[in-house]
């Protein structure tokens, strides 16, 4: 019995560290997005190796995936709006000088 006491407690505290180590996981994301620019477009093109978005301006720009990149597109389709978060420089003439630090699919 006391076997099964101990290990029911460390599968607690276990679950309990894992959760609290999400949150601040979350919480890193959050501030990382907080302190970004942004820019909203509708989905234009994807491929294997870039996605472009038409922005409310009407402009176009283009981004790489890359490491840096990782934008999940998984539930997203030519056509949706999103926004992006990013740190460097947009260019509708050269390529994206920064890095996709998040996104989010608008409605």
């Amino acid at each position: 019995m006391k076997k099964f006491t101990v290990i029911v407690g460390m599968v607690l505290t276990l679950g309990l560290a894992a959760g609290c180590g999400s949150k601040e996981a979350a919480g890193a994301a959050t501030e990382a997005t907080a302190n970004a620019k942004s820019v909203v477009g509708i989905i234009d093109e994807v491929t294997d190796l870039y996605f472009s978005i038409q922005a409310e301006d009407g402009t176009y720009y283009q981004f790489p995936f890359t490491e840096e990149n990782n934008i999940d597109l998984g539930e997203a389709s030519i056509g949706d709006k999103i926004k992006l978060y990013y740190d460097g420089e947009l260019s509708d003439v050269d390529a994206f000088d920064g890095v996709l630090v998040g996104s989010e699919l608008l409605k």
